[in-house]
């Protein structure tokens, strides 16, 4: 599995959050506010962990992020089962709690 830094682990965990909560990735905005980063520090960050194939994204495709880290993971049942209760207040309950969750708003 690939190492990487606990900067790049604190984005990775969001994202991976996010993403579990809703069923879509964040927006990097979504990263930035959550993260209290600039906007340009997360395309920056999302280049890195892209060059580590940590995730892949699609250029030109909002909320393309695909976390390839959990590709590298042993057991997909294991996945499945796995207790999601670290991921509690990470992200918002519903995703009307997120500007960019509800398309058509």
């Amino acid at each position: 599995m690939t190492d990487f830094t606990p900067t790049q682990g604190r984005y990775l965990s969001f994202i991976h959050a996010y993403t579990e909560g809703f069923n879509v990735p964040p927006a990097e905005s979504e990263i930035a506010a959550a993260i209290g980063v600039s906007a340009p520090s997360v395309n920056q960050m999302m280049k890195t962990l892209e060059k580590k194939q940590l995730i892949r994204r699609q250029p030109g495709v909002a909320r393309s992020l695909d976390r390839n880290l959990d590709r590298q993971r042993r057991d997909p049942q294991v996945d499945r089962q796995k207790d999601h209760s670290h991921c509690q207040g990470m992200v918002p309950n519903t995703p009307a709690d997120s500007p960019g969750a509800v398309i058509g708003r």
